[in-house]
């Protein structure tokens, strides 16, 4: 528990301060070896990174659906603790979809600053090329 507290302190201190004024870049990454705790870091690390101001995480999962909803379910049963602080694009039947019910989530996450936005997607090009279309829709005081 120490040792996932403090791997996931020092990842978080790399990233910028979430509600600093102006642009500046928002990505991290978590990457391992099968079965060396991953989920646990990553669901550790989005869990302060909520905490910490930062109002929409992507997960990118494997390239399959089991994949997916694998990790779906797991960020789901471990991070989804209290509903009501977060919104989930995904779920474990629906992979990330460029739609309005999506835009209008992030716009109201965007505004209240008291929710999360999590969606679980699978690294396949169709739906990534949803999410960067999905992205460039939105205004820039709204990605801001």
């Amino acid at each position: 528990m120490n040792s996932v507290d403090k791997s996931t302190d020092e990842i978080l201190s790399l990233l910028e301060n979430p509600t600093r004024d102006g642009s500046w870049d928002r990505r991290g990454m978590v990457v391992g070896h099968v079965q060396s705790g991953k989920t646990t870091n990553f669901i550790s690390l989005i869990s302060k990174a909520a905490d910490a101001g930062y109002r929409f995480i992507f997960v990118l999962t494997g390239i399959t659906d089991n994949l997916r909803v694998q990790t779906q379910l797991r960020v789901d049963e471990r991070l989804i603790l209290k509903p009501a602080q977060w919104i989930k694009l995904t779920d474990v039947d629906n992979d990330f979809a460029s739609n309005e019910k999506n835009a209008a989530a992030f716009d109201n996450a965007a505004k209240s600053g008291n929710q999360t936005v999590i969606a679980v997607v699978k690294k396949n090009a169709k739906r990534l090329e949803f999410l960067l279309d999905w992205l460039g829709k939105l205004d820039q005081t709204t990605r801001d």
